[in-house]
Parts: C-alpha cells; structure tokens; sequence
C-alpha cells in the first residue's frame, strides 16, 4: 500500500498495577532463550486491521466510536504464563480468562471495521477462525523451541478492568515494532459482575 497508509490494530492499554507485576515475572525468568518485549508496548490486542489508508481513518475512527458505546466495561481476570504455540513455542504470553464482553466487543469490532474497509475496496483485518483469547505477547523466540520450557513462580497479576480502548498505529523496524497511539474510545460505565 506504501505512503499514505499506517499499520494499525485496536488494543487494550495495562494499568500500571498488572504491568508491574507482569516485570516481576520477568524479573524472576532466568535464562530463557527470547527476545522480551519493552513493557512499555504492552497491550492486549482486541483487533489487528493491517496497513490502511490514511484517508479512511476519520469515518473508520466515527465508527468504532459508536461501536464502543455499545458495550460496557469489563473486568478480565489473569489465567496463567504460557508459551504458544503449546507445541515447538515461539512466543510467551500474560494470558486472561476468556470473557464474553470482551469476545462481543472483538468480534462486533471486527465485523464493522470489515463491512467498512470492504466498501471502500479496501484490503481487510484476517478472518477471525477461532474465538480471540486475551492475552499480551511478552517474548519471543528467534527460532521455534522443541518444548515448553519450565517458568519462574510470581505473584499473579491484577484483574484487568477495561473501561476502553485504544487505536494504535504500529512502526516496524530492526529493532521490533513501536506503538503510536492514535485515538482512544470509552466503552459505557456499567461494569457488569
């Protein structure tokens, strides 16, 4: 798509309380064969879009704005420290439990931003094959390994409670990606039990 277009996902900002305890656990990692992410980058991911035109990002913005009204606040509670793929890992994840709030709000997300990059002719997110499991990506390894490797004990993190959202433009370079924050959407104030 080249100039003119951004790389872009909508996701979901950690407070501070779960981010510190989620550096505790990499703290207590000793010798693990991955590339950490920087904290600071941390997100729970609700909807990768890909590179889109700049001059879509108005009405799209109008768009998941409405979108979010719709839907109140949540809480995600924290599920475990797990490699993925189960099998030959490549990545480390701060996984959460499945909600349903949070599976309505991705999916009614992505179905919207679909129906409108694909009337604009526009190329659109990836299907979504299976239900989308909250988690933050935390490491990565440079090669697939054979096996789960054993994790270090720390104190679980925090619940998560998500009042909002964000859209991020996401930078690419040698270094590992770089997240800009674009816009930001507030979900209604009712947090359900």
């Amino acid at each position: 798509m080249g100039r003119g277009s951004v790389r872009l996902f909508l996701g979901i900002d950690l407070p501070e309380p779960v981010r510190q305890a989620i550096v505790s656990f990499r703290k207590a990692q000793q010798g693990l064969p991955v590339r950490w992410l920087a904290p600071v980058g941390w997100h729970v991911t609700l909807v990768f879009i890909g590179k889109t035109r700049q001059t879509l990002l108005p009405d799209m913005q109008k768009l998941i704005e409405q979108t979010a009204a719709h839907h109140s606040s949540f809480s995600l509670s924290f599920h475990r420290y797990q490699w993925m793929p189960p099998t030959k890992p490549r990545m480390l994840w701060a996984r959460f439990h499945t909600h349903p709030h949070f599976s309505l709000l991705a999916q009614e997300l992505h179905q919207q931003i679909t129906r409108y990059l694909a009337h604009h002719q526009h190329s659109t997110p990836p299907a979504l094959h299976h239900p989308i499991v909250p988690h933050v990506t935390l490491a990565r390894t440079r090669n697939a390994l054979p096996r789960p490797l054993p994790l270090g004990e720390a104190p679980a993190p925090p619940s998560l409670t998500v009042a909002g959202f964000h859209l991020f433009a996401s930078h690419l370079s040698p270094q590992g990606a770089t997240y800009e924050k674009l816009a930001s959407f507030m979900l209604s104030h009712h947090l359900p039990h």
